[in-house]
């Protein structure tokens, strides 16, 4: 993997079951296609954790994996029995456009008929629950939303409020040349396979030129420049 996993055990003080999490940040690469293998190396990986790690001990694997957890590309750790241990209808990314969470990238998986009781599931978005607009958020705090995942009973307790203090960046526009694919996403008319042919594409001289990726006419260009989220080139 291009950045290597994290894994730690840990025991619950209440039911002094332990239990292993691994972290793991798939990076490689700006397209779907680049970041298959590390996906689909994770397999691998998990049945490391449990028979060399970790052997006997229930396992998470959690992170950021900038994959939608219904991709095909998951199919390897779903035939060894692992699933995603919550579910919502939106995504864990921070679109530029209030309210919009284009992506669900960030995921919790648990062996199927684990022994770990899942009592609560979730994702905090904290910009909706704090009043925080998506260019503070995105700026100062993350651009992606935290999920988690309560076990045995345990409850998430949260503050009332918070207090954010805005950043000096300047720069939120969305850089056809250099921003990563699930950024490009939150373009008007670009969804998954468009955001990689824009990648592909690179460098471009010009918005007019994205004219050039398939489905992208001379309307649609017009509005991903009049939105207002691409940068000039």
């Amino acid at each position: 993997m291009a950045r290597e996993p994290y894994s730690a055990l840990f025991t619950d003080r209440d039911t002094s079951e332990t239990f292993a999490i691994a972290n793991v940040h798939i990076l490689y690469g700006d397209s779907v296609r680049d970041r298959l293998p590390e996906i689909e190396g994770l397999a691998d990986y998990w049945q490391w954790l449990g028979e060399e790690a970790y052997p006997g001990v229930p396992r998470i694997l959690a992170g950021d994996f900038n994959l939608d957890s219904e991709h095909l590309g998951f199919d390897t750790l779903e035939l060894l029995g692992v699933e995603a241990a919550y579910e919502d209808g939106r995504g864990t990314t921070i679109s530029t456009t209030e309210d919009r969470y284009p992506n669900h990238y960030d995921h919790i998986f648990l062996q199927e008929g684990t022994s770990l009781s899942v009592t609560d599931q979730g994702i905090l978005r904290f910009p909706e629950r704090w009043g925080i607009n998506h260019k503070v958020a995105r700026d100062v705090i993350s651009d992606h939303v935290p999920v988690w995942i309560a076990l045995n009973g345990a409850s998430l307790r949260l503050p009332d409020d918070a207090t954010v203090v805005a950043s000096s960046k300047t720069n939120t526009c969305i850089d056809i040349n250099s921003a990563p694919a699930d950024e490009l996403n939150d373009l008007p008319h670009v969804g998954e396979s468009r955001a990689a042919e824009i990648v592909d594409g690179r460098p471009w001289s010009s918005l007019d030129t994205l004219v050039a990726v398939s489905g992208l006419s001379d309307g649609r260009v017009e509005d991903i420049s009049s939105s207002g989220l691409a940068c000039d080139l």
